[in-house]
């Protein structure tokens, strides 16, 4: 009877020694879970900060304070722990085209990058039960403006010789400008998947993926033209009308939210918006008529109209961004760009 009186005893003076340290181990899981959110608001911080950058990188000033700006919006709402940048500190770096990016290497003469470093400090709060006070978190992310590797575009071509300047109002139709001299020019070129995907591709619209990841199409590729398209083909894919569907590009650029866009703010999937090759003409005639894609560019179209030869169709010139494209560091110079994340 006292034997089993001593054991209980003695057991529950252990479990009152062993208390401490169960509630400090417990107490200490709740502090490492803030440091895992807060290292966690931090890796998004400086993620969102890098590309913000990088959509401006052009000017490095202003990049570095559209990133600042991007870090100190992260703070809203989160008194308790501050996500802090310091250029001076070194947490925003700019890379030059054809400097050396950590992580990456070496980078053409077209690409630019930005990396930028958070910092948070957390306070714990049972922690210090056990001898801690605070633990400082530090994440970085690195992002890239780069020319894309190819992007899939509309069947048709623009005259890479001609000096496109952001803003300025261009026909865009060779066949109808300054390039009636090429027998058999219409302006169009040979889908890869085929002539009979030429007014899918043109409206560029519910195309299916299949056709749409032949269609990816590199800077240096050689095309060919494409005749035998007829303007009632590229009516219906670009101005509407008859045959279209409501689903021509002029007329889905009425649809909500386009219908409120301009050429100076507009949602980067308006169907006014079409990547075209800017290519150079190498020789021949007709379906022989060869060109070799030098660029890409992106326009923003006005208008159309395809009526024998009186067809036209105006746009202007687009300083535009191309995401989700897999870009290529040391790709030479191009109208648009990919922004990625790389580190």
């Amino acid at each position: 009877m006292h034997r089993r009186s001593a054991r209980r005893g003695a057991a529950m003076a252990a479990m009152a020694m062993a208390m401490p340290v169960v509630l400090g181990l417990a107490a200490l899981t709740i502090d490492v879970g803030r440091i895992v959110i807060a290292a966690q608001r931090t890796q998004d911080a400086v993620d969102a900060a890098a590309l913000a950058g990088a959509g401006v990188i052009l000017d490095e000033a202003e990049a570095t304070s559209t990133a600042l700006q991007i870090i100190a919006s992260n703070n809203d709402g989160h008194p308790h722990t501050t996500i802090t940048c310091s250029p001076s500190a070194g947490d925003i770096v700019y890379y030059p085209p054809n400097s050396t990016v950590p992580g990456v290497g070496a980078i053409g003469p077209a690409t630019r990058g930005l990396r930028v470093t958070g910092h948070a400090q957390v306070s714990y709060i049972f922690g210090r039960v056990l001898g801690f006070d605070t633990a400082n978190v530090t994440r970085s992310a690195t992002a890239l403006r780069m020319p894309p590797r190819g992007v899939p575009f509309a069947p048709m071509w623009i005259d890479y010789v001609t000096d496109y300047r952001y803003g300025e109002r261009q026909q865009l139709k060779m066949a109808s400008g300054p390039h009636t001299g090429i027998p058999g020019n219409f302006g169009w070129l040979m889908p890869v998947s085929g002539a009979a995907n030429f007014d899918l591709l043109l409206r560029g619209y519910e195309v299916p993926p299949e056709i749409a990841e032949r269609e990816f199409a590199n800077v240096g590729d050689t095309v060919y033209g494409l005749t035998g398209q007829t303007g009632g083909q590229a009516k219906r894919a670009i101005s509407g009308g008859g045959g279209s569907g409501g689903l021509a590009r002029l007329e889905r650029a009425q649809w909500p939210p386009f219908n409120t866009d301009t050429f100076e703010s507009f949602h980067q999937s308006n169907p006014r918006i079409m990547v075209i090759p800017m290519a150079e003409y190498i020789g021949d005639t007709g379906t022989n008529a060869t060109y070799r894609i030098r660029a890409f560019a992106a326009f923003w179209i006005e208008s159309a109209e395809f009526s024998g030869s009186n067809s036209y169709m105006w746009g202007r010139f687009i300083r535009y961004s191309y995401p989700g494209v897999d870009g290529d560091p040391l790709q030479p110079a191009s109208p648009i760009y990919t922004i990625q994340l790389v580190g």
